[in-house]
């Protein structure tokens, strides 16, 4: 036996987690992490249990990396067991169990992996700084991401880290969006979103009339080439 089939082998042993975990899910791990990518997953699934995450972690990445896997690759998923480790010790269960829990939904709306792994790293930079708000966060990153890119999330949670400092009270307010100059932040960072969006398009659009332009147009007040 492997080690890494020692791993679950133990795993499947211990009475708190052979009764929920199941077949059906270990299949569909199986399934969505084939040949080498499974022993990675091993390897992620070994340091959680190593750190002592509690059953209910170890389920959350049982049950989140193969929906995860299946909105964003099986590669940018496998960042899920080292975040939730960290979040784990820094923040724990709670924010570690919440953060897998929303990780499908979020691969979902971000469809990128390197704005996936934006997101999982603003998640371990506020369990660094403001670990009771991870949790909070993580129940509000479908909203956040509504109207942000992962870049625009992660400049709204560093704005927030600025603004709260290490005062509880103001972290609370500020992440859980019911702080008025958390609202602002997100209001503004999601119009940069769309301006951005929007000088991609207009940008496109010149190159389609002035192939030859080399200067570069900008919404924001730059002169835009006519190919003279």
């Amino acid at each position: 036996m492997t080690g890494r089939q020692r791993i679950v082998q133990e795993l499947l042993q211990r009475a708190d987690a052979a009764a929920f975990i199941g077949a059906s899910a270990w299949k569909a791990v199986r399934r969505d992490f084939p040949g080498a990518l499974f022993d990675q997953w091993l390897d992620g699934l070994q340091v959680l249990l190593e750190r002592g995450a509690p059953s209910s972690v170890v389920l959350g990445l049982v049950r989140a990396s193969p929906a995860t896997a299946r909105q964003i690759g099986a590669e940018a998923a496998l960042a899920l067991a080292g975040s939730a480790a960290f979040l784990f010790q820094r923040a724990g269960a709670q924010a570690a169990g919440s953060m897998l829990a929303h990780a499908p939904r979020v691969a979902a709306r971000l469809k990128q992996t390197d704005a996936f792994h934006v997101w999982l790293a603003s998640l371990r930079e506020l369990a660094h700084s403001a670990p009771g708000c991870v949790e909070l966060v993580c129940d509000r990153s479908d909203t956040l991401l509504s109207q942000l890119d992962a870049h625009g999330f992660h400049a709204w949670l560093v704005a927030g880290l600025t603004t709260a400092g290490s005062d509880p009270d103001k972290q609370s307010g500020y992440f859980s969006l019911s702080d008025a100059s958390s609202i602002q932040v997100m209001e503004q960072e999601s119009s940069d979103v769309r301006l951005s969006f929007l000088e991609r398009r207009l940008q496109a659009l010149v190159t389609g009339l002035w192939p030859r332009s080399r200067r570069r147009f900008t919404c924001r007040g730059a002169p835009v080439s006519t190919g003279t």
